[in-house]
């Protein structure tokens, strides 16, 4: 018996993940990028995006700013929901925020102990309208005083 069959195409899957690999720390209270946490050129298209890392201060007054920002890709829409604990997840209530542009400030007003790291989780979608690179930022809450995004954060973007 002879079956025909015709050919199947089958849409690529573009998926990235990136991962610090050492301490990054700032005093600075304008966003940076990540070291590590900075995206290939990527094409146009809509993208779901997840971050989780892990945090620490140096000072219970000085919380960390958090957000995805376009370093050289232009994006057209950006929207994000992020947790960031003020200790040990499970002892102490997080600050919960949306980002809903570039420009967003997501932000812990400080965190409870500065002898555990807290933990901090965001995803959301971008849409990227002209191809370029993407970066996880992050800033202190209070001049002069450190915050550090620890080693193995991850960001993850898979194409939609």
């Amino acid at each position: 018996r002879v079956v025909s069959a015709t050919n199947v195409t089958i849409p690529a899957i573009y998926n990235y993940s990136y991962k610090t690999t050492g301490v990054n720390s700032t005093t600075l209270t304008s966003y940076i990028n990540v070291p590590g946490l900075t995206t290939v050129s990527l094409p146009v298209g809509l993208y779901r995006f997840k971050f989780i890392g892990a945090a620490q201060s140096t000072s219970t007054s000085n919380g960390i700013g958090v957000k995805l920002s376009a370093t050289t890709a232009t994006i057209s829409t950006v929207y994000g929901k992020y947790w960031i604990t003020q200790s040990i997840p499970g002892t102490t209530a997080d600050y919960q925020y949306d980002q809903i542009s570039s420009n967003t400030n997501i932000s812990s007003t400080s965190t409870a102990s500065t002898s555990y790291p807290f933990v901090i989780m965001g995803e959301g979608v971008v849409r990227i309208t002209s191809p370029g690179t993407l970066s996880l930022q992050f800033k202190a809450n209070v001049s002069s005083s450190a915050v550090a995004i620890n080693a193995d954060a991850n960001l993850f973007l898979e194409l939609i």
